[in-house]
C-alpha cells in the first residue's frame, strides 16, 4: 500500500489521521471542514483551562475568606475581653471617686470608661464591615 495523500489534524485527546492511496482522495471541503473543527476544538479547550483557573481561584478566595473570618473572630475576644475588663474597671473605680474621691482621679476614670467605651465600638464596627462583606461576597458568588 503506497499512501499518496495524508492529513492528519491533532485534538485534545489524540490525533486523527486520514490516509489514502489515491492522490489528492482529500477533498478540499475535507480539509476546510477539520481545519473548523480543529479551530473549535482549540477554542473549547481554550475554554476548558479557563474554566478551571476560574475555579481554582474561586478555591483560593473561599479560603482566604475563611482564614480572614477566623482571624476576626479571634482578634475580637482578644480584643474584646481585655478591653471589656479595662472599663468595667474604670466604672468600678468611678462610682467609688464619686462618692467621696479625688475630683481628678474621677475625671480620668470616667476618660478611661469613655474611650474604652469608644474603642469597643470602633472594633465592633470594623466586625460589622467584615461580616458585610462576607454577605457580599456570598450573595456575589452565587449570584455567578
Amino acid at each position: 500500500m503506497v499512501i499518496r495523500s495524508v492529513i492528519e489534524v491533532p485534538f485534545s485527546y489524540g490525533r486523527l489521521a486520514i490516509n489514502s492511496e489515491e492522490p489528492d482522495a482529500i477533498s478540499p471541503a475535507a480539509i476546510i471542514y477539520l481545519e473548523r473543527h480543529l479551530e473549535s476544538q482549540q477554542e473549547i479547550d481554550e475554554h476548558q483551562r479557563t474554566a478551571a483557573a476560574l475555579h481554582q481561584a474561586k478555591d483560593e478566595t473561599e479560603a482566604a475568606n475563611r482564614a480572614k473570618t477566623l482571624f476576626l473572630a479571634a482578634m475580637s475576644h482578644e480584643l474584646r475581653t481585655p478591653l471589656n475588663a479595662v472599663i468595667g474597671f474604670a466604672d468600678v473605680m468611678s462610682m467609688e471617686h464619686q462618692q467621696g474621691g479625688d475630683p481628678k482621679q474621677l475625671e480620668m476614670c470616667q476618660l478611661i470608661s469613655r474611650n474604652g467605651a469608644q474603642l469597643l465600638k470602633i472594633v465592633q464596627d470594623v466586625l460589622n464591615i467584615a461580616d458585610t462583606e462576607d454577605t457580599e461576597i456570598l450573595s456575589t458568588s452565587q449570584e455567578i
